[in-house]
């Protein structure tokens, strides 16, 4: 496959094979529609890029009906916390008014912890349910 990013070679790593999109609750009558697509992830030797080989229409996959909030799992709040912390120990330190931007922020959980310390910051989530 191409890279996404640099255009050269990427490997593929691993296969799973065709999956349909995560949390995508149907009802029965849809059953027949579900959108299936190869989770298959490649790797770039020269921009270092882990990414899927087929990416799923955005609209597909983010959309008013998103069911995942991050916020509802402990154990995903105690990540984001640890990696926060970590974050400003070994790449903040010093630094004079840092600002963050998360991509893909979901309910803004690992954002919180940056919010906590007065640390300016953005979240960007394609989901509109699921943005705060």
């Amino acid at each position: 496959m191409i890279c996404r990013i640099c255009n050269k070679n990427a490997q593929e790593v691993v296969s799973f094979g065709r999956m349909p999109i995560a949390n995508n609750f149907l009802k029965e009558d849809d059953f027949s529609k579900e959108y299936f697509f190869n989770l298959t992830a490649a790797f770039c030797e020269d921009c270092k890029l882990f990414q899927l080989t087929e990416q799923p229409n955005p609209e597909q996959m983010f959309h008013e009906e998103y069911a995942f909030f991050s916020g509802t799992s402990k154990k995903m709040t105690e990540h984001f916390k640890e990696m926060a912390d970590q974050y400003l120990k070994n790449f903040m330190s010093g630094k004079q008014d840092p600002f963050i931007v998360e991509l893909g922020s979901n309910d803004g959980i690992m954002l919180q912890n940056f919010a906590q310390k007065g640390i300016r910051h953005i979240g960007i989530e394609p989901s509109l349910n699921v943005a705060l």
